[in-house]
């Protein structure tokens, strides 16, 4: 059991997506991590078709995914990249919104963006009122 949900991602984290240069050739997401710490982990070669590729998703969906780059498709025309994207996404924010304090009611409306700008204002982060890396970042640290 992980004391927070914070630990648990910052443990998913180092498993599987490693920054570069902490795990050796061998390491199975090697690739995951260097595609996600590259500063474009959604591009064509998204990072999550990486993972997939890796082994995470089984030997089906790793055939299927080598499929649609054989084809010269973008990973995100996969079922599990797509799903995954939109999994995330939905997570975070009401991961974001109960540090903030307000009850996740399936939006990130009005009252999150309020709530985000104060948390981005109050550690020196731009107040955009978005749930982006460092805001995500700062929430991670401070959980």
């Amino acid at each position: 059991m992980f004391p927070s949900l914070g630990t648990f991602f910052a443990e998913w984290v180092e498993r599987f997506i490693p920054r570069p240069g902490t795990v050796g050739n061998e390491h199975r997401y090697k690739k995951t991590g260097e595609v996600w710490w590259s500063g474009n982990p959604y591009g064509d070669r998204h990072w999550f078709g990486e993972l997939i590729l890796a082994g995470y998703k089984g030997r089906i969906r790793t055939r299927e995914l080598e499929t649609i780059r054989s084809n010269g498709t973008k990973d995100s025309t996969h079922k599990s990249v797509s799903g995954h994207v939109t999994l995330v996404q939905d997570v975070l924010e009401i991961w974001a919104q109960l540090r903030l304090g307000i009850d996740p009611d399936g939006a990130w409306g009005p009252k999150s963006i309020a709530r985000c700008k104060q948390f981005q204002t109050n550690h020196n982060l731009p107040a955009t009122g978005n749930l982006d890396d460092p805001t995500l970042a700062a929430m991670i640290a401070f959980s």
